[in-house]
């Protein structure tokens, strides 16, 4: 008897999905105008400390990998302090004339306004991303350059780099579990004047050329969504051999709710494939965002049992 449903999971999101869930960045104590009063002087007060010393960690991989691994510590910790200066550390000072220098006049202040309008209440979202990280025991970082990986055309990371007219290098950070496949997606970061900065995937969405927007959505509300589906039918090699179990499927939907992206992330190769056969056929009502349709990552999970 074949039974099936759609499930959970991963944040990272991110995207927007925050969608994306994504994150890192706040404005707690943020070195730059704009950011509360009560913030700046929170972060003032732990300042000796020395613990969110920019200088600290060196313009490298290896270096940005330190700080996400020391902002763990202090998450896991529960050290309000220093997770306050930090997060404070990680804003772009004079992030105007930085945006406008890096992608030019009228990108830069697109970028720059979304900036601004993303600083404020995102210190509880740090927060809470690295908190769940650290539940699912996704605490290995992983850091990667934004350069070395495929663009492909279309993508968000080809628009990015595309529409800089002063190259700069962009780190991005998520953090796994080496059990699973997928891991949590923290964010980007850039490195000015002397210290690692935060980049909120949003930001990126306000380029001229950016993809659709990307959001993440849970099994409840993709499930709901579902207005077309077919039923996955149990390989008779599998029922010979006895194969039973479950299956994960990393589906993304396009704008339309039609599936677009469709991969195996877990399971037995046999009743992955039949999955995925029955998975691509499926269809679903487009999922809105401020009133525009986005395209949405989700998982599906599907359990095989043999009679």
């Amino acid at each position: 008897m074949l039974g099936y449903r759609s499930l959970w999971e991963i944040n990272m999101c991110a995207r927007c999905v925050s969608s994306v869930i994504v994150i890192l960045l706040t404005w707690i104590g943020a070195p730059t105008s704009g950011w509360p009063q009560e913030a700046k002087q929170g972060a003032k007060a732990v300042a000796p400390a020395g613990s969110a010393s920019v200088g600290a960690y060196t313009e490298s991989a290896d270096g940005l990998k330190k700080l996400v691994d020391d902002i763990f510590v202090a998450v896991k910790s529960k050290d309000g302090a220093k997770i306050s200066s930090y997060v404070s550390a990680l804003a772009i000072p004079d992030h105007g004339a930085w945006f406008a220098q890096t992608f030019g006049a009228a990108e830069g202040s697109r970028l720059a306004t979304k900036y601004s309008e993303m600083l404020p209440g995102t210190a509880k979202q740090i927060r809470g991303i690295l908190e769940f990280s650290l539940q699912g025991e996704r605490t290995a970082v992983d850091v990667t350059l934004l350069q070395n990986q495929e663009a492909k055309p279309g993508g968000m990371a080809r628009a990015i780099l595309d529409a800089m007219v002063r190259p700069v290098l962009i780190y991005r950070v998520g953090c796994g579990n080496p059990k699973e496949k997928f891991y949590s997606y923290i964010g980007d970061f850039v490195y000015v004047n002397g210290g690692f900065r935060y980049v909120h995937t949003r930001v990126w969405e306000q380029l001229s050329t950016a993809p659709p927007v990307r959001m993440r959505l849970g099994v409840d509300a993709a499930k709901a969504n579902l207005i077309h589906r077919v039923d996955p039918i149990y390989p008779d090699e599998a029922k010979a051999a006895g194969l039973e179990g479950e299956v994960f499927l990393h589906v993304v939907l396009a704008t339309d709710g039609t599936v677009k992206e469709l991969d195996l992330v877990k399971g037995d190769p046999i009743l992955g494939k039949a999955a995925l056969e029955a998975v691509k056929q499926w269809s679903y009502k487009p999922t809105l965002l401020n009133g525009k349709a986005v395209e949405v990552d989700s998982t599906v999970f599907i359990i095989f049992r043999a009679r």
